[in-house]
């Protein structure tokens, strides 16, 4: 009977977990998810899952000719905990906050009014183009969840 019931919340567990990675994520910044939705829609089904948004390492924001648009929130990334490079493109914001991408690589700082950068302890990206570098300030935090070991 415990072997019964070990394998039965063993098995309601997978499918729970398995049922999250296929849920649909919710985005605060439309030109994210549409960007996100370009890199990790695997299915091409025009939504992008947890299971999707977990492969994505490659995220670019720039706008490219008549395509110009700014980006509102970056609260969104906290979807790609396996980002490895980005592109932040156009933002008004003075803060962006990347501390749950601690596996980040790189990262370009287009046109912005960028002047804190919030990354996780341990992450050590590669900056490129940073609008007035000596004024930016880098504050470390840690990632909830992730040990780099």
């Amino acid at each position: 009977m415990k072997r019964f019931l070990i394998i039965a919340i063993l098995a309601l567990t997978a499918t729970s977990l398995r049922a999250q990675d296929d849920t649909a994520l919710q985005f605060k910044d439309k030109r994210v998810q549409e960007r996100a939705i370009k890199a990790g829609d695997a299915n091409r089904d025009g939504i992008l899952t947890k299971a999707e948004a977990d492969s994505i390492k490659i995220l670019n924001m720039m706008a490219y000719r008549i395509d110009m648009f700014q980006v509102s929130s970056y609260e969104d990334f906290v979807n790609f905990p396996n980002l490895e490079k980005v592109h932040l493109g156009y933002s008004d914001l003075e803060t962006v906050d990347l501390s749950r991408n601690p596996k980040l690589e790189e990262i370009v700082i287009g046109d912005s009014s960028l002047k804190t950068l919030i990354l996780a302890f341990g992450c050590n990206p590669k900056i490129i183009f940073p609008t007035l570098m000596e004024q930016l300030v880098i504050k470390r935090v840690a990632c909830p969840g992730y040990i780099p070991w």
